[in-house]
C-alpha cells in the first residue's frame, strides 16, 4: 500500500516476561512507563482490565497474584522503541529543531543565542579614531588604538607602533597589527600590552564570576607573528585579578588558529556595571615584574606574561598581529561568529561616535561638505544632537569647525562666515548633547563631533 507525506514508521515493542508463582503480585518492568494505559499487561495470554494493577515507576503491582505458570506474564510496552540521544562534550548541532520539554545537563553552547561573542570588533574591520593610521605608543597606562582596543606602553615611549592592517587570513579583511621600533630590553617594571580589550562588566553578567558556580570561558582568535615559540596572553579582572597562559605560535609569518579555556574564576569582587568587567590582552614583552608565578591559574595580583616567552619589543622590527577575536562564556571555543557590519558599528558606536564619515579622520579639513551638524539659527540659541547609539555613560565631547579646528565651530551671518570659540556644549547625556551658539545675528552654525565614553 502507498502512502502520501511522511513513511509509515513500524517498530518492534518492547516486551517484559515474567513467570507467576501464584503469590508474587509486584515485578520490575524494564522501563518506567508514563502511565498505566502506556501498557498492556497479559496473564496466561488474556488482557489484564486497567484496574487489576499499579503501577509505580517501573514496579507493575497486581491487586490478586498471577497464577503460577512459565513466562505466563506479558507486559507490553505501547509506542515505538525509542532511545535517549548522546550528544559528546564539544559537538556543534547546526540548526537543530527542539520539540516537547527536553532536559539538558551541562553547559550547552547554543551559537544562534543572543551576541554570544563578549568582544566587540574582533575582525579589527572598524576604525573611526584613525581611519588606518598607523600610532606610535607614547609613554602611557593605556591608549585607544582601533575600536574597543587600546595599547599600553607605560615606562618608555616610541618602542612599537599599533595600527590597523590589511594583512589577514582567509575570511577576514583586516588584523591589529604592532610591529617593534627597536631592540629593548625592558626595565623590570616596563608594561608592554600591544592589544588590550576591555569588556564592558553588564555583557559578563552570566559568567558568575566571584562565585561557586563561576563559568568557564573560551577565547579564541587568529595570530600571526615573526617570531615563534610561546607568547603570552593574560585575562585581568575584578581589581588585581589575573590569569595568565601560554599559546605556541609554530611557524613564523604564517596565520595560525589559537583557543585558549580560561576558568571560571570563584574568587574576588567582579564588576558587572557600565564599567570594566574583564580584560584580554596580548603582551608585547613587558619586564619582569609582571611574570606570572604560577601559570593556568587566578592570581590576587596583576600579572601579564609568562617568563621566558617571546618579548616582541626586544626584537627590533618583529610583528604580532591579531584578528578574529572571540570571547564566549563556554567550556568550548566556536568558529567566528561574524556579525554584519552595520551591527558591529553600532557595538563600537556605544563606545565611541563620530559625526564625520566613517572613512574620515576626526579633525579632517572636511570643509562644510559632511558638516553633518548644519542649523539654521535666528540670533543666540541652541544646537541639539541625538547620538546614533546611546552610550555606555555620558560622552566626552570634541567639538570641530568646518576645516578641522578643535574646540571651535563655524558660524554664518548675514556678512559673514567665521569660526566663533564663543559656544559651549552643555546637556551631555547618553543619548546627545547642545552647542549653544552666543554670537548675535548667527543665523547658521556648522561643526562636526566626536564622542568618547570608552572604558
Amino acid at each position: 500500500m502507498s502512502y502520501l507525506g511522511q513513511p509509515q514508521l513500524s517498530s518492534t515493542f518492547n516486551v517484559d516476561t515474567f513467570s507467576g508463582n501464584g503469590s508474587q503480585t509486584a515485578f520490575t518492568l524494564s522501563l518506567a512507563p508514563a502511565s498505566r494505559g502506556a501498557i498492556l499487561v497479559l496473564v496466561a495470554g488474556v488482557r489484564s482490565p486497567i484496574a487489576a494493577y499499579t503501577l509505580t515507576g517501573a514496579t507493575l503491582t497486581f491487586s490478586v497474584a498471577p497464577v503460577a505458570g512459565v513466562g505466563n506474564v506479558e507486559v507490553v510496552h505501547l509506542g515505538l522503541r525509542g532511545t535517549t540521544p548522546v550528544v559528546a562534550s564539544g559537538t556543534t548541532i547546526n540548526s537543530p529543531a527542539i520539540t516537547g520539554s527536553p532536559t539538558i545537563n551541562g553547559d550547552p553552547l547554543i551559537a544562534s543565542d543572543r551576541m554570544v561573542n563578549r568582544a566587540i570588533n574582533g575582525e579589527m574591520a572598524i576604525d573611526q579614531r584613525y581611519t588606518g593610521a598607523t600610532i606610535t605608543a607614547p609613554n602611557t597606562a593605556a591608549a585607544p588604538s582601533i575600536d574597543g582596543w587600546v595599547f599600553q606602553s607605560f615606562g618608555q615611549a616610541n618602542k612599537f607602533q599599533v595600527g590597523q592592517s590589511t594583512n589577514a587570513p582567509t575570511g577576514f579583511k583586516f588584523s591589529l597589527a604592532a610591529t617593534s621600533l627597536s631592540a629593548y630590553s625592558p626595565a623590570s617594571s616596563d608594561l608592554f600590552v600591544s592589544h588590550r580589550q576591555d569588556i564592558e562588566g553588564i555583557s559578563l553578567r552570566d559568567t558568575n564570576f566571584g562565585t561557586a558556580s563561576a563559568r568557564q570561558v573560551a577565547v579564541s582568535f587568529r595570530v600571526f607573528s615573526s617570531l615563534t615559540g610561546l607568547h603570552s596572553f593574560c585575562m585581568l579582572g575584578a581589581g588585581v585579578r589575573s590569569y595568565v597562559t601560554t599559546y605556541t605560535v609554530s611557524v613564523a609569518n604564517t596565520w595560525e588558529y589559537k583557543t585558549v579555556i580560561v576558568p571560571g574564576d570563584v574568587a574576588g569582587s567582579w564588576t558587572f556595571s557600565t564599567s570594566v568587567g574583564m580584560t584580554a590582552l596580548f603582551d608585547f614583552g613587558s619586564g619582569s615584574n609582571y611574570n606570572a608565578p604560577t601559570l593556568g591559574v587566578w592570581s590576587a595580583s596583576t600579572y601579564t606574561r609568562a617568563a621566558g616567552s617571546v618579548s616582541h619589543v626586544s626584537n627590533n622590527g618583529s610583528v604580532l598581529l591579531i584578528t578574529g577575536f572571540q570571547v564566549l562564556v563556554s567550556p568550548v571555543a566556536a568558529p567566528m561568529i561574524q556579525r554584519l557590519p552595520a551591527q558591529e558599528l553600532a557595538l563600537c558606536q556605544r563606545y565611541y561616535e563620530k559625526s564625520h564619515d566613517i572613512s574620515t579622520t576626526p579633525g579632517s579639513n572636511t570643509g562644510l561638505a559632511g558638516s553633518i551638524e548644519d542649523a539654521p539659527l535666528i540670533g543666540p540659541g541652541p544646537v541639539r544632537v541625538r547620538f546614533a547609539v546611546s552610550k555606555r555613560v555620558p560622552p566626552s565631547m570634541n567639538v570641530f569647525d568646518a576645516i578641522g579646528n578643535s574646540g571651535l565651530i563655524t558660524i554664518f551671518t548675514t556678512v559673514q562666515n567665521n569660526a566663533q570659540t564663543s559656544f559651549s556644549a552643555d546637556n551631555i547625556g547618553n543619548s546627545g548633547f547642545k552647542v549653544f551658539v552666543f554670537l548675535a545675528g548667527a543665523n547658521r552654525a556648522a561643526f562636526h563631533w566626536s564622542a568618547d565614553a570608552r572604558l
